[in-house]
């Protein structure tokens, strides 16, 4: 089956031409979550061989963000899959960490609302109870984004901080709407009989998600290695929006939830998921991976606008586009 897979990869131009050693240089790449499979193009690039046709050996870190960002920037790690936001807040505190491929070209939040609450547009949320897990990070910016956008503020609304239970939240009426992640609650809302109406952010907040960084310091002094990872990494992405069976079957051997057949359909839910939030018009012109200087641009803007950076910084130093290949994954 591999060898079947590994033949439609080459006939899509998926592959990589590289040379392989007996000692392959060992690259430490952390997560700032546990195994799922929005992680796919890594377990992918490993298990098709593409980190090894370029002599690289990955060795995983699954953790927090916050937990793994100090590795980093010690040199205890070589890469980190982390939120867009989070490299803005760095590069804000002086930090010198680069934003250099995207897995979400848009951001994956969203709010649900009860059906029953008559919530189907922004507009609709004044006077209500909206739940969300902490009031920090890409949730929290997209809220006040839709907010912003809907002309509320604040003050217009209920927010209830409620950790992460906003499934059983919205399923027991505790609050009428919540912050959900669109390849996450929605699904376990629609097996609950849940009935919800989703206001995707990205319509308000043009901002990325999660992609790989790395330090200053590693692209100036390893600029090939940087190339190599992100080059492997990028033809993977592609090969997932392409073959999503081909990343679930990959992905078993790191994803728990793939190990029991149960749980695949939910699985392939969640993947196919996150693939739509993997693309935007920008990567549809590009090539999978690309960053679009316009959302750094309206991110840093936005952040600093809601007195959530302590300085304006330039948004053309949080990321670079330079060590990706263009078209790739272009349909």
């Amino acid at each position: 089956m591999r060898r079947v897979w590994l033949a439609l990869l080459i006939s899509l131009g998926l592959t990589l031409v590289g040379a392989q050693t007996d000692q392959p240089e060992v690259v430490g790449v952390g997560f700032g979550f546990f195994p799922t499979v929005q992680f796919s193009p890594w377990f992918v690039a490993e298990g098709l061989g593409f980190y090894a046709l370029v002599d690289l050996r990955p060795e995983y870190r699954f953790g927090f963000a916050p937990d793994l960002l100090p590795l980093l920037l010690r040199g205890q790690l070589d890469f980190l899959v982390a939120d867009a936001e989070d490299v803005i807040q760095a590069r804000a505190e002086g930090l010198d960490v680069v934003y250099i491929s995207a897995l979400y070209a848009q951001v994956p939040n969203a709010i649900a609302a009860r059906a029953d609450t008559g919530i189907i547009t922004a507009p609709d949320l004044r006077g209500h109870t909206i739940g969300i897990p902490i009031l920090a990070g890409s949730s929290y910016t997209s809220l006040q984004s839709i907010l912003a956008g809907a002309g509320l503020t604040e003050s217009d609304v209920i927010i209830r901080e409620i950790g992460f239970t906003q499934v059983e939240a919205l399923a027991s009426g505790l609050v009428d709407a919540a912050m959900v992640f669109l390849d996450n609650e929605p699904i376990q809302l629609a097996q609950r009989g849940v009935a919800i109406n989703l206001i995707p952010a990205a319509q308000f907040n043009v901002s990325l998600g999660n992609g790989l960084i790395t330090t200053g310091q590693v692209i100036r002094e390893r600029p090939d290695l940087v190339r190599r990872f992100v080059e492997a990494t990028q033809r993977a992405q592609a090969a997932v929006v392409r073959f999503p069976d081909l990343a679930l079957e990959l992905s078993k051997p790191l994803v728990a939830a793939l190990q029991d057949p149960a749980n695949l359909p939910e699985q392939r839910q969640r993947l196919l998921a996150s693939i739509a939030l993997w693309e935007s018009e920008y990567t549809r012109a590009e090539g999978i991976g690309f960053s679009d200087p316009a959302a750094w641009a309206f991110a840093v803007d936005f952040l600093f606008q809601q007195g959530r950076l302590d300085r304006r910084i330039d948004p053309n130093e949080v990321f670079t586009n330079a060590f990706l290949v263009p078209g790739v994954g272009v349909k």
